[in-house]
């Protein structure tokens, strides 16, 4: 009875052995499967911070570019508003000329008014009523708080037109 005792402890053991042997291996098998997850789950991590890091140095440089645009278009405008401002007060300057220097405009056109003759045929052009914000006892066409001879400039008169 001891030899058989002694002979089902050694199969017992021998199917322990082969028991744990197969899960074993199963729980090897699990471990390979989950390490080529894992290098694979690592690739598409590179990939996406690769791609990330191309998306966001393309948004800086759209922003950088807009940016630029943007102060350029800032600085065309300013340009072309002082280039204005300063046509406008030229045409202003010219039409004052005008006016004053020449009687009306339909006379000139019409060349009935002689370059010696000029002031003998011509009426004075009426004052201008004083403009917004001048003061009384200013003299016409001067700004407040201006100083004579500050920044405005004289126009030569015009060259008398021939008559053909």
């Amino acid at each position: 009875m001891e030899s058989d005792l002694a002979g089902a402890n050694e199969e017992i053991r021998a199917l322990k052995a082969l028991k744990n042997t197969e899960e074993l291996d199963k729980l090897r098998a699990e471990l390979a499967g989950s390490e080529q997850s894992k290098t694979f789950v690592d690739s598409k991590v590179k990939d996406l911070e690769s791609k990330l890091l191309a998306v966001t140095l393309r948004a800086e440089k759209a922003d950088i570019k807009a940016s630029t645009a943007r102060n350029e278009m800032i600085d065309v405008t300013k340009k072309y508003a002082k280039e204005i401002s300063s046509l406008k007060a030229r045409l202003a300057e010219k039409e004052a000329q005008l006016m004053g220097g020449f009687g009306s405009l339909s006379k000139l056109a019409l060349g009935e008014m002689s370059q010696t003759g000029a002031s003998l045929h011509a009426r004075p052009a009426p004052a201008l009523p004083p403009g917004p914000g001048s003061r009384p006892g200013s003299r016409p066409g001067s700004r407040p708080g201006s100083r004579p001879g500050s920044g405005r400039r004289t126009l030569e008169p015009l060259p008398p037109k021939t008559v053909a």
